[in-house]
């Protein structure tokens, strides 16, 4: 918390030396095809929440390219995203403690050399901020948490238990654009949808309702979270429920890393459940969720892909806020943990056919819009 602070107080000390200025007052550049970049790095999870921004960007400037400068753990939540025109792969510029300012400024030269006409920043730290300002771009619209939005001429400042989706729908708001119904979306190829389907008709021949159940979770490059995981005995506990009471065939998905948490969901489980374990990509799991009936899995990047895919999603919350966290879609739900058997009662209510999800907490209100 100290070396927040200092964070901030240096960022607003700054910020008098690096005042934002937008050409005219204007927040977006008068023409009909601007040249729009998306700083958004990381992680997973956080790249598919920004997706709302890119729908909003396309339905209300169809006319503009959009290019999304992201990581290279993370471009796989927005490759085949039709509001997407391009990608630039920044490595590990953005991933806290993974870059250097060799990398940095390798990156705001490339960036220079594009002459973007706007770029947004949907990232909370101060180097990502100052990076349209060393690119030399003119309109720069981005977050401003505790004073470190350096050098953006539209600042918006987070309120703190605002929906982090709805956070950086904020700043396009601040511009003027209408969100509407946006919401996370992710677009499997067409490749990753056949997988699936063939993974499905070898494993479950019958064609019946599957639950794709992910127990894993909480690992980024650079950060790894395991309590963020609810028990092993809690998925197992659901699981069994979810293939009696829903006549499901009970999907175990996740990678390397997950591969204790799906062991020990397996091995406690009374019903007998499917373990793809590491046989799929994220993309070819976007298609396998395609083809499901329901989710249920933690607070990490498989739920928030299964609420953007459009299907009945419940994310189980220990040690991180649902009200903030959860995945951004019509169709899903965060749950914070309580006891195994409460909290198994609500996932069933979530899932089961033709109840109705709780409903979400209230959105607050937008939080303050500055110039910069």
């Amino acid at each position: 918390m100290a070396r927040d602070a200092l964070v901030s107080a240096a960022c607003r000390a700054l910020g008098f030396v690096l005042p934002g200025r937008s050409p005219g007052g204007r927040h977006l550049p008068d023409r009909q095809d601007p040249e729009i970049l998306i700083v958004k790095p990381a992680s997973i999870g956080d790249v598919l929440l920004a997706t709302p921004v890119l729908e909003v960007l396309r339905r209300s400037l169809p006319g503009a390219r959009v290019t999304v400068a992201v990581g290279t753990w993370s471009r796989v939540a927005i490759e085949n995203n039709p509001d997407v025109d391009e990608l630039i792969d920044c490595g590990n510029v953005g991933t806290p403690g993974r870059y250097g300012p060799r990398a940095y400024l390798g990156l705001a030269r490339a960036l220079r050399r594009r002459h973007f006409d706007a770029a947004i920043v949907l990232d909370r730290s101060p180097l990502m901020a100052l990076l349209p300002s060393l690119a030399g771009v003119k309109c720069r619209l981005g977050l401003d948490t505790g004073g470190r939005g350096l050098g953006l001429t539209l600042k918006a400042v987070p309120l703190p238990n605002r929906h982090e989706a709805e956070i950086y729908l904020d700043v396009v708001r601040a511009a003027g654009l209408s969100t509407g119904d946006a919401r996370a979306r992710f677009y499997p190829t067409m490749r990753d949808l056949a997988y699936a389907r063939r993974l499905l008709e070898e494993w479950n021949p019958g064609g019946g309702r599957v639950i794709v159940v992910a127990p894993g979770g909480g690992t980024n490059p650079g950060t790894v979270r395991l309590a963020k995981r609810w028990s092993a005995a809690g998925f197992a506990m659901a699981a069994d429920r979810l293939a009696a009471e829903l006549d499901a065939a009970v999907v175990l998905i996740g990678q390397e890393a997950d591969e204790e948490s799906v062991r020990a969901v397996q091995s406690a489980m009374t019903a007998e459940p499917i373990n793809l374990l590491g046989q799929t990509s994220f993309g070819q799991l976007g298609g396998l969720l395609q083809h499901a009936a329901g989710f249920l899995g933690n607070d990490s990047a498989p739920g928030h892909l299964s609420a953007a895919v459009g299907i009945p999603t419940v994310a189980v919350f220990t040690d991180t806020d649902p009200d903030r966290f959860r995945p951004f879609a019509p169709r899903a739900v965060g749950i914070r943990a309580t006891g195994l058997t409460e909290t198994t009662d609500r996932i069933l209510a979530a899932l089961r056919p033709g109840e109705p999800l709780p409903p979400a907490a209230p959105t607050p209100p937008a939080g303050d819009i500055r110039p910069g």
